[in-house]
């Protein structure tokens, strides 16, 4: 069995802080450029938009301070390092070398999923910054403590998709397959509920191309591997199985482009769930390849030509 000192797990961590502070640098200082939604609402000075689901989000995200954008440095490092302590607490959980995260911060921060909230749909990045803090807990060996759930309770107020997503992690726990299936009737009647109000009324579009087929594709086959029993990692394997399950429920209920967020906003950590259906050998070596693979597509569709 490989065992990985307490310094070395430090290390690593300051290799991922170093780099988050690098890539937030490259975006703040407008590297990669801008996408529409961050010139029609992000770019605007310390905005107190949006319901009490919106507006800490809004807050951060237009953060100004003496005429610097702070608020994009602070969402970039945000999704960066939290997803880098993701990846680091799931090679850990599979016995390989933490360094690893760092390659997969490289590559899954500059695909579209991560990509597109550092420098377009911010404050979506920010509630995705929040999933995979909780997902690392998960996986670390303390697990998901009362300290933790208290410090990622804020993040509930960064966007609406925020309090769906962490309800869904914070209630899956240890359930059984009953009671998991029981909290998917509780979220549909509730989409239901909130859609027959005219929550979600308007014209249903995409955020570019239409991605829901392949997205769907990915969720029906995620659920089906709820039949399957995995011995290790069970609480992890429940929270990306009920959380595709929330999307495919949400697709009839909310516009396109609405649903596809959340589609979006959970692709990578099933990615990484979906890994371990392989041998342990072939899981690092397959999440570069979808690494390099969502990089690939994600520039050869067009999905960042509105950058300037």
């Amino acid at each position: 069995m490989i065992k990985f000192t307490i310094l070395h797990s430090t290390l690593v961590n300051w290799y991922l802080f170093a780099l988050s502070m690098i890539l937030c640098l490259m975006h703040g200082l407008g590297f990669y450029g801008f996408g529409n939604d961050f010139y029609a609402s992000y770019s605007g000075q310390n905005l107190r938009w949006g319901g009490i689901f919106d507006i800490v989000g809004f807050a951060i995200t237009t953060l100004f301070i003496f005429d610097i954008h702070l608020g994009v440095y602070l969402t970039t490092f945000a999704i960066m390092f939290s997803f880098g302590y993701f990846a680091k607490s799931f090679c850990l959980s599979i016995k390989r070398d933490p360094k690893h995260s760092v390659i997969l911060v490289l590559l899954y921060g500059h695909a579209w999923p991560i990509f597109m909230t550092t420098s377009n749909a911010m404050r979506q990045g920010l509630a995705m910054a929040v999933l995979f803090l909780v997902l690392g807990f998960v996986l670390s060996s303390n697990g998901p403590t009362l300290f933790r759930k208290m410090l990622i309770l804020p993040g509930i107020f960064f966007h609406k998709i925020s309090p769906i997503i962490i309800g869904v992690v914070l209630l899956t726990g240890n359930r059984t397959k009953k009671q998991l299936f029981l909290l998917g009737i509780i979220g549909l009647i509730l989409l239901i509920s909130f859609q027959s109000s005219g929550g979600y009324s308007g014209e249903r579009r995409s955020i570019g191309i239409n991605l829901t087929p392949i997205l769907l594709l990915i969720s029906t086959f995620t659920i089906v591997t709820f039949f399957l029993k995995l011995k290790k990692r069970k609480i992890f394997s429940k929270i990306i199985i009920s959380l595709n399950f929330l999307y495919i429920l949400s697709i009839p209920f909310l516009n396109t482009w609405q649903s596809e967020r959340i589609g979006f906003s959970i692709i990578i950590p099933t990615i990484f769930y979906l890994s371990l259906l392989l041998k342990r050998r072939y899981i690092i070596p397959n999440l570069y390849f979808f690494g390099i693979t969502l990089i690939t597509l994600s520039w050869s569709v067009g999905l960042f030509s509105s950058f300037k």
